[in-house]
């Protein structure tokens, strides 16, 4: 898969940061079951956003919405993340809650927004049954 990503022209930020023109960072987090390394490491979020100007945006792309007090003290702005698939099936989306703190939509966490889709529903059984498939739009206002 790494391959076949990069053939398409995408970069990925596994475990490092990227400054966006000159604006604003994103900050790639390996997933934390498939880490896709040979030891199986994952980077602490701190370790990640310790020397990044913290006056700019950090925005944090996280498969599952982890850690979210850590990434929040790391600095973190926003986190995106997914995985939750809200449940992806009814009874599921009424108990997913139960693992993690933000199972879908979004919450602030300290200063820091958590951002969690349900996804559009591919992965696995291709359906929802009692949950939302979704893309979602996130306005951002720098100047604000």
């Amino acid at each position: 898969m790494t391959n076949f990503v990069k053939d398409c022209g995408i970069t990925l930020i596994n475990d490092e940061s990227v400054l966006i023109n000159d604006e604003f960072y994103l900050v790639g987090r390996r997933d934390t079951d498939k880490p896709g390394t040979e030891d199986g490491t994952r980077a602490e979020i701190s370790e990640l956003t310790k020397d990044l100007d913290k006056t700019k945006p950090i925005f944090v792309l996280s498969h599952e919405p982890d850690e979210l007090q850590e990434t929040a003290d790391a600095g973190a702005d926003i986190d995106f993340s997914g995985h939750t698939h809200d449940g992806q099936l009814f009874p599921g989306n009424l108990t997913i809650g139960l693992f993690w703190e933000n199972p879908c939509g979004m919450i602030k966490k300290d200063n820091m927004y958590s951002i969690v889709t349900s996804g559009v529903g591919v992965y696995g059984t291709f359906m929802r049954v009692g949950t939302d498939a979704e893309i979602c739009t996130v306005n951002i206002d720098f100047a604000g």
